[in-house]
C-alpha cells in the first residue's frame, strides 16, 4: 500500500508537549497492530505516512517520526539531541590560549524516572496489554518488576513537579534530525514569549539553509507526499518563526497542503494577569490570524474549553501544561484520522473504517465552502455511548411535531451537538450555521460493548440528519478507539470506564462541598483518584463556518491600537504592519483570496 506521507512540524515548547502526547498515541497503536487480538483493527491506520524506517548507526532497524521539532537551547532536559541521555559536559581543547581559562558549568538536567525507565528497557515489548478487550497474558517475575516500576515512573510525572520538560514523557525515540534548538535562543532567558519576538530568526542564512536542508532531507523521501502538518505555539516567537518557515515552504513546495494547528493551554489570558499581559495575549492571538492563517491550507486552533462545562468527564488542571497539553494531543490525533488512514482500507472483526480522505481533500471540503482557510475545532473527549435505534425514533417525532432549535431539540437526544464542546476560542457557531465540516467518530460504543462500524456509521448519519441543517459533510468512522498511552496524565474521572464507557455520575458528597479550580475538583484539598482507562471514544468536528471569523472581527478594531509600539519594537515596518491589517479586514469580511495548491 501507497503510505502518503505526512511531514510533521513542531514550533516551540508547548506545541512539542502536545506532540510528545501525539506520538505517544502514535507509539501505543503501533503496539497494538503487533498484537493478535487487536492487529486487524489498529492496522487499518496507517502509521507509515508518519513514521519512517531506517538504521541506526549501529545497523538496527528503526522506526521514527518523519518529523521536526524546533525548541530553544536547553529545552531537552536530560535528553541530548540524539534522544538519549545527556552525556557529561568534556572541556573543550583551546590550543590558541596560553592564558587561564575559567569554565562555567550549570547543573546537569536529571532524566525523568519515566525516561530513564524506558530506556533501560530491553528491546521486546513492556506495555500494558493493549486496550480493545482483556488479554490473558504470562510473564515472569523479572518482566513483571519492570513493568509495574515502569507503571510507577508514569504515575510519578502526574505529581505537580513531575513534568519539566516534554522529553519527560515522550516513548518515540527520535532521528538525530528531528531535534533542532534556535541557535543563540536559551530557555529560561525571559525573551520569546510573544510572537514577534521571533522575527528575523530565519533570515539569517546558516539558519534557513539548515532548516530548510532538514525538511528537504525528509521530503526526499517521500515517494506519494501528502503534505506539511504544524503544531504551532502561536503564543510565543515560535508564532513568527512557524510563519516564516511555511512561507519558504510555499515557494519550494507550491503544491503540498499546509495545515497549521495552533496549540494553546487556555482560551484567554489568565484572570490573575496584568493588562499587559492580557494585551500581550491578545496581539499574539491578532498576529497569528494576521501572519499564519494567510499562508495555512487550512488553520484550526485548539484549546482545551475552560472549565468543566465542555469535559464533565475530566479532571484537569488548566495550568499544568502536562494535562493540557495532553488534550491538545488527543484532539489532534482525532481530527487528522481522515488523511491517515489506509486506502483501500482492510477489513476487521468491527468492520472497515470509512471515510478515508487526502489532506488535499480535506482542506478542499473546508476551504471550498468558507472561503478562507479558517476551521473550528469541536470535541467529545469521552464521546458518550451512541444512542439506539429507539431514541432517534422519539427524536425524528419529536422534529416532525417541532421546529428543528426548539428547545426540545437541544436535549441531550442530539447527542452529536450536545456531548462536543468548541476547542477553537472565538469561533463557537450557533447550532446549524457551518457550511461544510469533518465529523470523525472513532471506537463507538453503545451498552458496553464496541459497536460494528457499519453500525456506528448509520447511527451518526441518523444522528447528524437530526440536527435539522444541511451542509457539505464529510464523515470518518473509525473502529480503533484513541488510545490512552502509559504517561498519559490521570485526568479521567470515575465515571468512565476501562474501555471509554460512561456511567451516571454519582451523587458525591464532595461534589457539594469541593470547588472548581482550574478545571479539576478538589475536596478538602486533594483530587479524585483518576480512572483506569485504556483507550476511550472520541467524536471530533472540524467545520467551516462565519463564527469562523469572529476573531479577526475582534482583533481588526484593536489591532492598530494594541499593536503600533510592539510592533515596532520587534521591528515590523509600516508595509508588513498594513499587511498585517489589510490580512485581518480580509478574514474579517470573507476577501480571503484563494492558493494556488487548490487548483
Amino acid at each position: 500500500m501507497a503510505r502518503h506521507e505526512i511531514i510533521t512540524l513542531q514550533f516551540g515548547s508547548f506545541a512539542n508537549f502536545a506532540g510528545a502526547h501525539y506520538w505517544n498515541i502514535q507509539d501505543d497503536l503501533l503496539g497494538y497492530a503487533e498484537k493478535e487480538a487487536t492487529a486487524a483493527v489498529a492496522a487499518q491506520i496507517n502509521s507509515d505516512c508518519l513514521f519512517r524506517s531506517g538504521e541506526d548507526s549501529h545497523g538496527n532497524p528503526t522506526y521514527t517520526p518523519r518529523a521536526i521539532l524546533f525548541d530553544l537551547c536547553g529545552s531537552l532536559g536530560g535528553i541530548n539531541t540524539a534522544g538519549e541521555h545527556a552525556p557529561e559536559a568534556e572541556a573543550v581543547p583551546v590550543t590558541t590560549w596560553q592564558g587561564p581559562v575559567d569554565v562555567t558549568r550549570s547543573a546537569r538536567i536529571p532524566v525523568s524516572a519515566f525516561a530513564e525507565q524506558l530506556l533501560s528497557e530491553p528491546e521486546h515489548e513492556l506495555e500494558r496489554p493493549p486496550a480493545q478487550e482483556p488479554v490473558a497474558t504470562t510473564s515472569n517475575d523479572e518482566e513483571d518488576d519492570r513493568a509495574d516500576a515502569l507503571e510507577l515512573a508514569a504515575r510519578s510525572l502526574d505529581s505537580t513537579s513531575g513534568v519539566g520538560y516534554w522529553t519527560d514523557y515522550l516513548k518515540t525515540f527520535l532521528h538525530p534530525r528531528s531535534l533542532y534548538q534556535l541557535p543563540g535562543v536559551w530557555q529560561g532567558q525571559g525573551r520569546f514569549g510573544a510572537f514577534g519576538e521571533g522575527k528575523g530568526l530565519l533570515g539569517v542564512s546558516e539558519t534557513r539553509d539548515d532548516v530548510m536542508d532538514r525538511i528537504r532531507y525528509w521530503a526526499e523521501e517521500c515517494d506519494t507526499f501528502q503534505g506539511f502538518q504544524c503544531l504551532v505555539d502561536d503564543h510565543s516567537g515560535f508564532g513568527q518563526f512557524a510563519a516564516d518557515v511555511v512561507s519558504e515552504l510555499r515557494e519550494d513546495y507550491p503544491t503540498a497542503p499546509a495545515l497549521m494547528f495552533p496549540v494553546c493551554a487556555a482560551h484567554a489570558a489568565p484572570s490573575h494577569a496584568g493588562t499587559e499581559a492580557k494585551r500581550l495575549w491578545k496581539l499574539n492571538e491578532a498576529l497569528s490570524l494576521g501572519v499564519m492563517s494567510p499562508l495555512a491550507t487550512l488553520y484550526a486552533p485548539i484549546s482545551p474549553p475552560s472549565g468543566a462545562w465542555g469535559l464533565p468527564h475530566l479532571l484537569w488542571h488548566q495550568d499544568r501544561a502536562f494535562h493540557t497539553s495532553a488534550l491538545c494531543g488527543a484532539a489532534l490525533d482525532s481530527i487528522t484520522l481522515p488523511y491517515r488512514l489506509h486506502s483501500p482500507c482492510p477489513t476487521s472483526p468491527l468492520g472497515m473504517a470509512t471515510g478515508a480522505a487526502s489532506m488535499h481533500d480535506l482542506a478542499c471540503l473546508l476551504n471550498g465552502a468558507a472561503h478562507c482557510s479558517l476551521a473550528a475545532v469541536s470535541a467529545a473527549l469521552p464521546c458518550p455511548g451512541l444512542p439506539d435505534e429507539r431514541h432517534l425514533a422519539e427524536a425524528r417525532d419529536l422534529r416532525t411535531r417541532h421546529r428543528a432549535d426548539s428547545p426540545s431539540l437541544r436535549s441531550s437526544s442530539l447527542w452529536t451537538r450536545s456531548s462536543t464542546a468548541c476547542w477553537s476560542p472565538g469561533m463557537q457557531a450557533p447550532p446549524g450555521h457551518a457550511l461544510a465540516e469533518s465529523v470523525v467518530l472513532r471506537g463507538a460504543r453503545r451498552g458496553g460493548a464496541p459497536l460494528q462500524s457499519h453500525q456506528a456509521s448509520d447511527l451518526l448519519d441518523q444522528s447528524l440528519m437530526l440536527e435539522g441543517w444541511r451542509c457539505v459533510q464529510a464523515r470518518c468512522v473509525v473502529p480503533q478507539a484513541m488510545p490512552v498511552p502509559l504517561p498519559f496524565p490521570g485526568i479521567f474521572q470515575s465515571t468512565v470506564l476501562r474501555y471509554g464507557d460512561l456511567v451516571e455520575p454519582e451523587q458525591h458528597s464532595h461534589r457539594q462541598n469541593g470547588a472548581l479550580v482550574n478545571g479539576a475538583v478538589h475536596s478538602n484539598g486533594t483530587s479524585h483518584a483518576p480512572a483506569e482507562v485504556d483507550c476511550t471514544p472520541v467524536l471530533t468536528r472540524l467545520a467551516a463556518s462565519p463564527a469562523c471569523r469572529q476573531p479577526a472581527q475582534q482583533h481588526l478594531r484593536s489591532f492598530e491600537g494594541l499593536a503600533r509600539q510592539m510592533l515596532h519594537r520587534w521591528s515590523y515596518d509600516r508595509d508588513e504592519q498594513a499587511d498585517i491589517t489589510e490580512q485581518l479586514h480580509q478574514l474579517a469580511t470573507g476577501q480571503q483570496q484563494e492558493d494556488d495548491w487548490s487548483d
